[in-house]
């Protein structure tokens, strides 16, 4: 299946002290239309609702060299819907996941040369979410890179994720690869 819609998002970062910076965010959830081909039959039509995000981070610097993170990440699965379920004997409307889906994340950064470039690590884990019957993720590592110009930024990460499915432990993994280019204003 495929469709596309634009998602609103929300969010903001402070730093009550010096070596504390504390982030909030949130992201709809958004309604498309999907279509394309679904068990067997060809130009399927239905629509989807995609799950809504809120994050809350805390950074810490115990120096100007390195950052660590913490993040608890929210992602509302229990209202992500479809009418096209994925078990299609069910018909009608359903929602996919009778819980949300809650991961711990951390991190580490180191910058080097004044800023120029920063090398980071992080880690999330999913804490307990109680979702049977689904492949949810489990866990995922990742490992990136920054290079500061003056005004602007490339920015890459290598990533894996493992999921789950009932309790059992890397039932798929992904890996992914990221690259963006920022521009400073």
């Amino acid at each position: 299946l495929d469709g596309s819609a634009a998602s609103v998002a929300l969010g903001f970062t402070f730093d009550p002290i010096e070596q504390i910076g504390i982030g909030l965010s949130y992201r709809w959830g958004t309604e498309f239309d999907v279509e394309g081909d679904w068990y067997g039959e060809d130009n399927v039509k239905g629509k989807s609702r995609t799950a809504p995000i809120a994050v809350g981070g805390v950074t810490y610097r115990p120096n100007e060299q390195y950052d660590l993170y913490l993040s608890y990440i929210h992602e509302g699965w229990d209202e992500a819907t479809s009418t096209l379920s994925v078990y299609p004997d069910d018909g009608g409307e359903r929602n996919q996941f009778d819980k949300p889906l809650r991961t711990l994340a951390l991190g580490a950064a180191a910058k080097l040369a004044e800023n120029r470039y920063i090398v980071r690590l992080g880690a999330a884990f999913q804490l307990e979410d109680g979702i049977e019957g689904a492949l949810v993720p489990k866990n995922s590592f990742g490992v990136g890179g920054v290079w500061n110009f003056t005004e602007y930024a490339f920015e890459t990460a290598i990533t894996m994720e493992q999921f789950d499915l009932n309790g059992d432990s890397a039932q798929t993994t992904n890996y992914g690869f990221y690259f963006t280019i920022a521009y400073r204003l």
